[in-house]
């Protein structure tokens, strides 16, 4: 049944805004919304650096809608010509906080919906001990009858 604006009773409304929502009042509600949930203070410092550091390559007064897969891959160009020192973990860090934005903007209808997928990592191995050094961690030294020398430079110390 219909009112008399030919509305269906019943069907939901939604208010399309002219122009795109500002990306700064969409980050806003983002960080008000992680707070009602008790998100914790540190976390959402990290947001907001994300945030900050996006915003710095992105620019000011730009619209949610203005963000694609395509300025993330952009982003990401940007930081290892920028900042080449900065390791690949630690840019995963940062989308990942970007990640929680921009999936709560597109979630409450700001943007459009796209997968942000993060950068492989290339796992460095690390040096394992050798049998003689795990042996020496795990015998306990004879503090009677051993050196102050014996148990500086022997390997058991290292695990108190």
């Amino acid at each position: 049944m219909a009112n008399k604006r030919g509305v269906m009773l019943g069907e939901r409304i939604t208010l399309q805004p002219k122009g795109g929502m500002p990306l700064e009042v969409a980050f806003e509600q983002f960080i008000q919304a992680k707070t009602v949930m008790n998100i914790s203070e540190e976390t959402i410092k990290h947001y907001q650096c994300c945030y900050k550091y996006f915003k710095e390559f992105f620019g000011e007064n730009r619209d949610c809608e203005e963000i694609t897969q395509q300025v993330i891959f952009d982003y990401l160009m940007h930081i290892k010509k920028t900042k080449p020192h900065v390791k690949q973990k630690t840019v995963n860090t940062y989308i990942r906080g970007l990640r929680a934005i921009f999936y709560f903007m597109m979630n409450n209808g700001h943007m459009q919906e796209f997968k942000i997928t993060l950068p492989r990592v290339e796992e460095t191995i690390k040096e394992t001990y050798t049998d003689y050094e795990i042996q020496a961690l795990i015998k306990k030294p004879n503090v009677k009858t051993c050196t102050f020398t014996e148990t500086a430079t022997g390997y058991w110390y290292a695990i108190l």
